[in-house]
């Protein structure tokens, strides 16, 4: 199922290219990126259902906790939140999947805090997702090189 659902998105973004090539570039290489984006979007939406499904995965969207996530004890509450609201049904054998969606500033101290947290009082797998954003992807870089 989900090999199919990234075989219909390569075709689809390969005839886009293919009738949209010809007129202009930028715009070409714009509407492929966007229907790339937007079928892989998709892809992650459905993967993650099909996955929560079969109680592999818990997903934690930190944007609940907010887009600008700054400061240790912002962390730290953000932690203790999750911990009594959305890990109380966490089971052993679940992996524990961090959405980054949406998350426009995230500090290392409010990562540390967070994913240290996490670390110290659950021994799931740990995995990040939507981590393309700069900011995201330099905090997560540098807490978990520690």
């Amino acid at each position: 199922m989900i090999i199919n659902m990234i075989e219909q998105a390569a075709i689809e973004i390969i005839r886009a290219a293919k009738t949209n090539c010809f007129r202009e570039h930028i715009s070409c290489f714009s509407e492929t990126r966007d229907i790339f984006t937007a079928k892989m979007q998709s892809y992650i939406i459905e993967t993650k259902k099909h996955l929560e499904a079969e109680d592999k995965i818990m997903v934690v969207n930190v944007r609940n906790f907010g887009d600008m996530l700054m400061s240790r004890p912002a962390g730290r509450e953000a932690f203790l939140m999750a911990k009594a609201y959305v890990f109380n049904e966490l089971r052993e054998t679940e992996a524990i999947v961090l959405d980054f969606n949406e998350v426009k500033v995230l500090a290392p101290s409010w990562a540390d805090e967070f994913i240290s947290g996490i670390k110290a009082a659950y021994s799931n797998a740990l995995q990040y997702i939507n981590t393309e954003n700069p900011s995201v992807e330099a905090s997560l870089s540098t807490v978990l090189e520690e």
